[in-house]
Parts: C-alpha cells; structure tokens; sequence
C-alpha cells in the first residue's frame, strides 16, 4: 500500500487473519489504526510470533489519498491490478510460433481450446487425433478441402499443417482466417468421436 506521498508500507506475512481476530482486530482497521506517534501498534506478543514485524518500516501518514501497490517479481512497486498480479504469479513460457494457428478475434472458443491442447501435446485424447495421422481418408479429406479452397497445403497431419501455417497465420487474410477455423473444426470433430 503506497500511503500518502510515498510511502510505501508491506506488511510481508498476512496470514494472520486468525491471530488478528483474537488481539481484537476486525480485519477492517486502516493504516492510522494501526500507527500510533511513530510506531506500529502491534500486540506485544506478535513480535515474538511474527518476528519479520519487526522488519516492517512505520509509515508516514500524510494527506493524499492511499494507493494499494504489487511488488513484482523484479522488486519494483506498480499500481495493483488483476493483469499485473497475473503476469507476476504465472508461469512463463517461451511463446511458441504457432499461437496464431489457435487464438484469433475469430476463432470459436471450444475449438481454439482443444487445437491448442493438440499443438502443445497436452490433448489427453491424442490417440484420437492419430487417426488423422494413419487414417489415409483423413489427410485426403484435408487435403481436398484444401484444394477446393485453391490452398494447396498438402499434409500427412496435424504436425505437418503446424509447421506450413505456422509463418502465415498472423495475417489477417480471410483465406487463412478461413484455413484456421477449418482446421481447428476438424481437430474438434476429430477430438469429439
């Protein structure tokens, strides 16, 4: 919490909501409850139980309204907000070159879903998919549709269409937009049986 004109006040170790409760705290107390003149008015026996309060700076109440800040990985203090807190606490990954064969503003939800579940390998039912793989009337059918859409993408499975659409699929193309809805409606119909 940045209090007033700067200050920046953490209290590391919140997860004292029972202990808070018995020293008679409501959990609704405001920083200017809690600071007496220039200290903090914690329950004697907390210090001993929670010795990181020790380490906790009082803060200089002033005026200005207070803020509420998230510390970051890297230390540095931001405006709290739901995307800020996200980004801090999710894991981190590579981004992988086809994220634009699976999510774009057209894609439908359900199908962008289990496509991007198949394209990581993490697809629980990918023996279903392999069908597309050894099923020579799968690729055909593909590759027809294809064809008849003057798309000439001839394939044998899903890591051979990844692999050509992956350059081309963030272009805002109807062609390709149209390319990427099929196949991820055929990965879904496939996934389905």
């Amino acid at each position: 919490m940045q209090v007033g004109v700067g200050e920046i006040f953490w209290v590391p170790c919140l997860q004292l909501f029972h202990v808070i409760s018995q020293a008679g705290y409501t959990g609704f107390e405001k920083v200017c409850d809690i600071v007496v003149g220039n200290s903090l008015n914690w329950p004697q026996d907390w210090y001993s139980r929670f010795p990181i309060l020790a380490t906790v700076n009082t803060p200089i109440l002033s005026d200005p309204m207070d803020q509420i800040m998230w510390k970051g990985n890297n230390g540095e203090n931001m405006e709290y907000s739901v995307k800020v807190v996200w980004e801090t606490i999710r894991p981190c990954a590579a981004t992988v070159n086809w994220f634009s064969v699976v999510w774009f503003s057209n894609c439908i939800p359900k199908h962008a879903f289990v496509l991007w579940l198949l394209m990581g390998e993490k697809l629980k039912t990918q023996d279903k998919l392999r069908q597309w793989e050894l099923c020579p009337g799968s690729s055909l059918v593909w590759n027809l549709v294809t064809k008849h859409m003057d798309f000439s993408i001839v394939c044998d499975g899903w890591r051979d269409f990844r692999a050509i659409l992956s350059p081309f699929a963030n272009r805002n193309i109807a062609r390709i937009i149209v390319v990427k809805l099929l196949f991820a409606a055929s990965v879904y119909s496939i996934w389905q049986e």
